[in-house]
């Protein structure tokens, strides 16, 4: 619904067009348009095609309503041009409290010969990036609520090995 009325605007057009329409029609025929049909049974004729009888309109269908758009609904582009900083066995020797994560969500890191530790019943993840912290050997950590997993390795030595999925990698 428009917050104006459009009639006021199409009668100042009309009244403005009116003279032009009036001598494109006297051009294209050649005579002056008829003002009435000459019997109720013959249809108007302008130039050599008679106007048809207006149809009916047929009935619209309703509009459905938009619906928003869930998350994982659209399908997910795997990009993973993150660039990790390196990571090294020397980074074991830094204390606990001195060692940071980079999160990616999206991803998992799979690498079963390299896996550390499970630990299922892990609620919240601090508690799984503590563990990892806690390990000197643990360079990655897959995280799921409820699941905490260990790695020896991380995506900078085997980037293979990171796919999607819903999990969040967590990388010293």
């Amino acid at each position: 619904m428009l917050p104006f009325s459009v009639a006021p605007y199409l009668a100042c057009i009309l009244a403005l067009m009116a003279p032009t329409l009036a001598q494109d029609i006297i051009e294209d025929v050649g005579q002056p348009a008829p003002s009435q049909p000459a019997s109720p049974d013959q249809p108007f004729v302008l130039g050599s095609q008679p106007i048809q009888p207006i149809q009916p309109v047929q009935p619209v269908q309703p509009v459905q309503p938009i619906q928003p758009i869930q998350p994982g609904s659209l399908p997910s582009i795997p990009v993973l041009n993150t660039n990790f900083e390196s990571t090294t066995l020397e980074v074991s020797s830094c204390p606990p409290e001195q060692i940071n994560f980079e999160l990616v969500t999206g991803y998992v890191y799979s690498a079963p010969a390299d896996m550390l530790d499970s630990q299922p019943g892990t609620l919240k993840l601090t508690d799984c990036i503590d563990m990892c912290r806690n390990n000197r050997s643990c360079m990655a950590v897959n995280y799921e609520t409820g699941l905490c997993v260990l790695f020896s390795s991380n995506a900078d030595m085997y980037p293979v090995k990171v796919c999607v999925g819903s999990r969040a990698l967590l990388e010293r």
